[in-house]
């Protein structure tokens, strides 16, 4: 996705075997670079990703971040993938580095911030994968997905159900963001034995919705026996 917009002026006005052969030149520049700069040490498909990454940021030509971004997309990826199958742990030592990095290079990049922190976290490592996506966060402070990934980290890996309620909470009050969010809300609730808190929850989705929400919500306090209702 790099190139979908290297972003180097002039090119786009040249004839188009000129544009070709210029474009080339400057993708084996960069490999050049790379090869290089980001020094990958696999000592076997569970050692830890090593980046050259200071050194990486300083020489990457201007308008290449982009590419250097799915490079390093595509060196996770292929990182992750090579221990697939395995019967060890998964080592995602070095992996939060580069995602970071990524991001860093191209913040409009989706797929390290969607996918990237679970794979942070599925190498035992949430607390990096909720940092990850704080470090995302403060690149896309209105973007209510992270907070929501955030959550459900909280919630499947550290079983912390307060936290999880308050970042969904948090990711429901966002733009854009669809009104069954809440219902997670609840759910952290009813997972963390806040009985009450969790029928003041389904209550106001009773009362702020219609269809199959308000439904949903009124089943819950049922099975509650809440007389709220």
């Amino acid at each position: 996705d790099g190139i979908r917009d290297i972003g180097v002026t002039g090119v786009q006005t040249c004839a188009l075997p000129i544009c070709g052969l210029a474009l080339v030149s400057m993708l084996v520049i960069l490999q050049a670079a790379l090869v290089g700069h980001i020094h990958v040490v696999e000592r076997g498909p569970h050692a830890p990703l090593s980046l050259g990454l200071e050194l990486a940021w300083r020489q990457v030509p201007t308008g290449f971040q982009n590419l250097l971004a799915d490079v390093l997309w595509l060196r996770v990826l292929q990182h992750v993938g090579g221990q697939l199958g395995s019967d060890e742990p998964l080592n995602v030592t070095g992996v939060k580095q580069a995602l970071d990095l990524a991001i860093d290079l191209d913040p409009a990049f989706r797929a390290p911030v969607e996918y990237g922190a679970w794979v942070i976290a599925d190498g035992h490592d949430p607390a990096g994968a909720l940092e990850f996506l704080a470090h995302a966060r403060r690149q896309h402070p209105d973007d209510w997905l992270l907070p929501y990934h955030q959550a459900f980290i909280e919630f499947l890996y550290r079983k912390r159900y307060d936290e999880a309620a308050r970042l969904f909470t948090l990711a429901a009050s966002m733009p854009g963001a669809p009104p069954r969010v809440m219902n997670m809300v609840a759910g952290m609730y009813t997972k963390g034995k806040r009985k009450e808190r969790a029928i003041e929850t389904w209550l106001a989705i009773h009362q702020a919705n219609r269809g199959p929400l308000r439904a949903i919500a009124a089943r819950n306090l049922r099975d509650r026996k809440s007389t709220r209702l």
